[in-house]
């Protein structure tokens, strides 16, 4: 019975400790620093090491996620076009870590010896001599040394970091939004990249007719985040045809709806934004149409009391006992 139960306690002790622990940037998801930005530059995901990452978990491993980024900037990175944070990141990817932690640029040798971490996946090389240093199994991770991110430039479009997004409003106040290809409930507002020597406005009629069908005219800057530039325009009288390798699907959706969908926070505030505008100026569309008829209904004809000629038009000026608003009667 005694060693029965000793038995039972070591293999506690195996299962307690089949913890295994992945770097995020470079590891798990494919970055570079972006001295324009001053941060990290989300490229893709790393599929080897996110094969590796689900494999672990199917085989009833711990696995956390132990990055040296600071966990005060990730909500900054959740409202930026090209950065993921990490939470958005293993949402989209299904990974399902048993945790996430941040060393705020620190060391993480600390962090996985409190983890009894067996073996690291890391890409930097300091990282992995402070893991080995403290008695932990590494494997050095080179995504970028393996060609797995080339593309042949010479036909490739000449991309730069600047991005046009549009807000597509209908006749009935809704906003067009875009269902992405890649990860799930990923809703975006059609736009993307200015391409080299092309400006703002150009990028936003561009990407727009590529990815709706629609040729937009008439567009108003919206807002202004960062390397992104927001506009607003009337929906022309086109139908939406979509770029299957984009976007799978569309919607049109009352502004006040769009905390209900999965899309960037600083979208949703220009969406918000717009939509507050689009009543600024339907009020006074209302106020402008009202002032015209009242003009046309005081001046209308002649006066039919005109007794003898000597009766006058009435005046357009306001009387000092009238409401704001209203002209003489």
């Amino acid at each position: 019975m005694k060693n029965t139960f000793e038995n039972w306690r070591e293999f506690l002790k195996e299962e307690e400790e089949k913890v295994v622990t992945f770097d995020f940037d470079s590891t798990l998801s494919l970055s570079h620093w972006g001295n324009e930005e001053d941060n990290w530059v989300h490229d893709g995901p790393y599929l080897p090491m996110i094969k590796k990452f689900k494999q672990y978990k199917n085989k009833g491993y711990k696995v956390y996620i132990v990055t040296s980024r600071y966990s005060k900037f990730e909500k900054d990175a959740e409202m930026v076009e090209n950065q993921r944070s990490v939470k958005e990141f293993v949402e989209e990817y299904h990974l399902y870590p048993d945790g996430i932690l941040f060393t705020d640029g620190n060391l993480k040798a600390d962090t996985l010896k409190s983890l009894n971490s067996l073996i690291h996946y890391d890409d930097d090389p300091m990282e992995i001599q402070a893991a080995e240093e403290a008695g932990i199994k590494t494997v050095l991770i080179k995504p970028y040394n393996e060609n797995i991110h080339h593309v042949d430039e010479n036909k490739a479009p000449k991309d730069i970091n600047k991005i046009s997004k549009v807000i597509i409003y209908n006749k009935n106040g809704q906003i067009l939004i875009l269902k992405r290809t890649n990860g799930e409930q990923n809703w975006d507002l059609p736009g993307g990249h200015l391409q080299k020597e092309e400006d703002f406005i150009a990028a936003a009629k561009r990407e727009t007719k590529e990815e709706t069908n629609l040729t937009i005219s008439d567009i108003k800057p919206m807002e202004t985040y960062r390397n992104i530039n927001i506009y607003k325009t009337a929906c022309p009288n086109e139908d939406i045809r979509l770029q299957p390798k984009e976007h799978v699907d569309f919607k049109w959706v009352n502004p006040k709806d769009i905390h209900q969908y999965n899309m960037r926070k600083y979208l949703k505030l220009a969406v918000l934004k717009a939509f507050d505008a689009m009543k600024e100026d339907f009020q006074h569309d209302v106020k402008k149409n009202y002032t015209k008829l009242k003009f046309k209904l005081l001046g209308r004809g002649g006066n039919k009391y005109n007794v003898g000629g000597k009766m006058k038009k009435p005046s357009y000026k306001r009387s000092k006992s009238a409401p704001t608003g209203f002209g003489g009667s």
